[in-house]
């Protein structure tokens, strides 16, 4: 029996250190619901579920970037629907003109409503506009970012209707006008064959949206299966953490009635002294 060293007391007291830093981390995880509070409780659950974050966050930011591709598509769908409206009326007027039936007065008040319209289809061409990019003028090639990499053909798709839509030369439209019998008949080709543009443009368009509202879908649930794997790795099981913390505390009173039971030993070893 010893009074200078008393090893059960270090013992005791060890053991309440461990039970206390175990109970402290399973109340951490319960409070934040997170598993890995820093790299020591798992090196590699952490590496894994920081990439598989990185990986959501851009998904999120992608499935922002399909919605604007769809919300772009549908300005342009709308501007085109004008467009046919506009062309209707053009090669109705041509075919009026084109009639002897109308004398070349009447075609001349015609044709003022028929340049007026021609203009129109230039301004609308020229000023249909999704966040400051023209989308109908001609020129109009762009790529929507629809992946989280940079594979061109598995993250990008591009609109483009600078192949298919003549706007550059208002579909050569300021050649023609209904001032004469032959240059009105003349006309209703020139306007036939903006109309096929404008309506293949819009087919164009409405086959994109229908792409793009699919890609849509695809990446939720693919967002949905990978936050639910992240979930595993990195959130914490609160049953569990529950059952630690209880054990905790028991294990924290039955070495605090140890410590006490230990730590009165020595003064029972002086009892031999008197």
């Amino acid at each position: 029996m010893r009074i200078n060293t008393n090893t059960n007391s270090m013992l005791a007291l060890r053991n309440f250190q461990n039970v206390s830093t175990n109970q402290k981390n399973a109340q951490s995880k319960m409070a934040s619901g997170d598993r890995i509070q820093s790299a020591a409780f798992d090196p590699s659950g952490l590496a894994i579920s920081e990439t598989m974050n990185a990986t959501i966050r851009s998904q999120s930011q992608v499935k922002r970037n399909i919605n604007d591709g769809v919300s772009l598509l549908q300005v342009a769908e709308g501007s085109l629907s004008e467009l046919s409206n506009l062309g209707i009326r053009l090669r109705e007027l041509a075919i009026q003109a084109s009639s002897d039936t109308v004398n070349d007065e009447a075609r001349v008040m015609a044709d003022y409503e028929f340049r007026s319209l021609k203009e129109e289809i230039k301004r609308l061409t020229s000023s249909s506009k999704f966040n400051g990019n023209h989308i109908l003028d001609g020129n109009s090639n762009y790529e929507l970012q629809i992946g989280t990499n940079n594979d061109p053909f598995q993250d990008r798709i591009e609109y483009n209707l600078s192949k298919i839509l003549d706007a550059k030369s208002n579909f050569g439209l300021d050649t023609i006008d209904l001032r004469t019998k032959t240059s009105a008949q003349n006309s209703i080709s020139k306007v036939d064959k903006m109309m096929q543009q404008v309506g293949e443009s819009r087919a164009k368009i409405g086959a994109s949206q229908n792409r793009l509202e699919s890609m849509f879908a695809n990446l939720q649930v693919g967002q949905e299966n990978l936050i639910s794997a992240k979930s595993l790795i990195r959130d914490a099981d609160m049953a569990k953490e529950s059952a630690e913390n209880v054990k905790g505390s028991i294990q924290k009173n039955a070495t605090v009635m140890m410590m006490q039971t230990v730590n009165s030993n020595p003064s029972k070893v002086l009892k031999l002294l008197e």
